[in-house]
């Protein structure tokens, strides 16, 4: 079974939503869109909704497709399709795997984060893509 995960790019205002890993989690202490894997025979919007739900108890209004990575990992490869999310935006409820979130200005800074796994190449097609 081929391992997908899906990740939320959330924007308001000119920001973007990132959410820093908790100590349980791969790559704790880490910046990463919210998001997390796919369940086998899970259609990939359901899945994206329900990450969004569990981890920020935030509701998923509409998703449209960005961009499809590939992630090296202990488990092998991890196919990462990325989408831009609207959501219900109300009071941002934290689960366990995340210890922190943060609205970031989308600019060249943002590459300054310590992000997790390839969020890095996320982050830089995503400043490239609000630039133009």
């Amino acid at each position: 079974m081929e391992n997908i995960i899906v990740d939320a790019i959330i924007i308001r205002n000119n920001k973007v939503l990132l959410a820093r890993r908790s100590k349980i989690e791969d790559e704790s202490g880490k910046w990463s869109f919210p998001g997390g894997r796919v369940d086998k025979g899970e259609l990939l919007e359901h899945a994206l909704a329900r990450e969004l739900k569990e981890e920020l108890g935030l509701d998923m209004k509409s998703a449209h497709f960005f961009k499809e990575y590939f992630i090296k990992s202990k488990a092998g490869t991890v196919k990462a399709l990325y989408f831009m999310c609207d959501v219900s935006i109300g009071a941002i409820r934290l689960n366990d795997e995340l210890a922190s979130y943060k609205w970031f200005r989308i600019d060249e800074e943002l590459l300054d984060l310590d992000f997790s796994f390839n969020q890095k190449s996320v982050t830089q097609d995503l400043i490239s893509w609000f630039q133009k």
